[in-house]
């Protein structure tokens, strides 16, 4: 009865470890594809704002090469340190030490 107890629980592990790793990568790829669509927004916005902007002054453009800096400087920022740490999103809540 402990064998049969033994092997249920190194499947239901092995079960819980696949499961883990499915959810991280689905909210990898969920966490990518929203950066992806933040940049795509601000990229988008600015050129939107570059085709309605013909005569700005040097300090409007300059400071709307600062907010698309800025956003995609987050951007890269977010995903150095989440590869640096290697911080699953929802498994990092479940997983036991």
């Amino acid at each position: 009865m402990v064998q049969e107890a033994e092997k249920y629980k190194a499947d239901d592990e092995a079960a819980s470890a696949r499961i883990l790793a499915k959810n991280d990568l689905e909210s990898y790829a969920y966490y990518l594809r929203d950066n992806t669509a933040t940049l795509e927004d601000a990229i988008n916005r600015t050129i939107l704002w570059l085709d309605n902007s013909q005569v700005a002054s040097r300090e409007e453009y300059e400071w709307m090469q600062q907010e698309l800096e800025s956003v995609v400087s987050y951007v890269h920022l977010a995903r150095i340190v989440r590869n640096r740490h290697r911080i699953p999103f929802l498994s990092s809540l479940t997983k036991k030490p």
